[in-house]
């Protein structure tokens, strides 16, 4: 999945979070495919809704996912700049009224 969705494509949002969603529930949390789920899941979901609760929770899981991913995983940095921009969208979903 791509961040920019192209509106030509008329692809079923439920049928391709439905697979992400299979990945989250078959892969353990500790697991960096997990996180990598997570990833593309809010990807998916902030290029096709606003900012709502739903998008909120599944930033705040990547969150505490990523407090428990290992330094030594050679995605680190990736995962690392991830975790830094979903603090930064979810400090100013928080701040807003």
């Amino acid at each position: 999945y791509k961040k920019y969705a192209s509106p030509l494509a008329r692809i079923p949002m439920e049928g391709m979070l439905a697979r992400v969603d299979m990945c989250l529930q078959s892969v353990p949390f500790e697991q960096e495919l997990h996180g990598e789920c997570l990833l593309q899941k809010i990807l998916m979901m902030e290029t096709t809704q606003e900012m709502n609760p739903a998008l909120t929770a599944q930033m705040e899981k990547y969150l505490e996912w990523f407090h428990n991913a290992s330094p030594k995983s050679h995605t680190y940095a990736k995962l690392q700049v991830a975790k830094e921009i979903l603090s930064k969208m979810t400090r100013i979903q928080s701040s807003q009224p």
